[in-house]
């Protein structure tokens, strides 16, 4: 598995080691993009039960490397898990949102087998993420991975955002197309304290390399980094602005010195010229007497 991430980011992104080829592990550094804690992205391809792959001599699923490293990063708070999960789990919801105090023994019954009371998801946490309480799904099947699936998102506090949030909420495309047909098999699962960094989630139309749909999000900054970038950007602009005035002031300074340079000894030699003038008018006055012939 590859992952490319972009210079401008590298800085903040570290690989967490992980002992399973079909994964990889990122840790986003909170001081880097502004948040209050680290986000860890899983991103897995889970092997299909009829794969190739499935006779090489291994002791633990590919479920069982995610549940681990869940295990790892979990405690961790913030956790986002993407990636081909070959999971088909239909429309059955894998947490409950709404306050502790209004859940029902009705909702309890109607999800007997993923209900916790640890694992709620409040509406506002929801609706203020611009997501839909209720998953939609095209795909109504539901298969071993899925079941697993939804257990993992019991167990480690996950919602999936197929079907709830972005271009496709209220939608819950398929993820897959062959010959036999279409399934919804590529998820982004998030916790609660990732959602809210989580943006513009969508399920993208097939291209011709292939037969999977790309499924994006974004995850946007906290913030604190926009806060040090304006800040820096003051700074940067205060500084700027400081050297501009000392050279204006400096220019200033130096053109006025070369104006008085330039202009006194030019009043000095007039000033000269006109006494020595005066004097030479006045010499041949009679009045000026001995006083003035003694006079160079």
């Amino acid at each position: 598995m590859v992952c490319f991430v972009r210079e401008e980011i590298s800085k903040g992104v570290e690989e967490v080691s992980w002992k399973f080829e079909d994964g990889i592990c990122l840790k986003l550094c909170k001081d880097f993009f502004g948040w209050e804690e680290d986000l860890f992205v899983l991103s897995v391809y889970m092997r299909p039960v009829n794969s190739t792959c499935a006779d090489l001599d291994v002791d633990v699923s590919c479920n069982d490397h995610l549940v681990e490293q869940m295990a790892v990063v979990s405690d961790r708070v913030n956790v986002i898990v993407a990636g081909d999960l070959n999971a088909r789990t239909g429309e059955r919801q894998e947490c409950l949102i709404g306050n502790e105090s209004e859940i029902k023994e009705s909702d309890i019954f109607l999800l007997p087998d993923i209900v916790r009371n640890d694992c709620l998801f409040t509406p506002e946490n929801i609706l203020h993420n611009d997501c839909s309480p209720l998953r939609s799904n095209v795909d109504k099947n539901v298969n071993d991975y899925g079941v697993k699936l939804l257990q993992l998102c019991e167990a480690s506090d996950l919602i999936i955002l197929n079907g709830r949030a972005g271009g496709d909420k209220g939608v819950g495309a398929h993820t897959y197309h062959c010959s036999r047909g279409a399934s919804t098999i590529d998820y982004v699962l998030c916790c609660r304290g990732a959602l809210e960094y989580v943006t513009n989630f969508a399920v993208e139309t097939c291209c011709e390399f292939s037969d999977h749909c790309p499924v994006t999000f974004q995850i946007k900054r906290g913030a604190a980094a926009y806060g040090t970038l304006t800040v820096v950007a003051v700074i940067v602009v205060v500084a700027v602005a400081v050297v501009v005035v000392v050279v204006v002031v400096v220019v200033v300074v130096v053109v006025i010195v070369l104006k008085i340079l330039q202009h006194t000894p030019t009043k000095m030699t007039s000033l000269v010229w006109a006494h020595y003038e005066n004097y030479n008018m006045c010499k041949g006055m009679p009045w000026m007497g001995k006083r003035s012939k003694e006079m160079p």
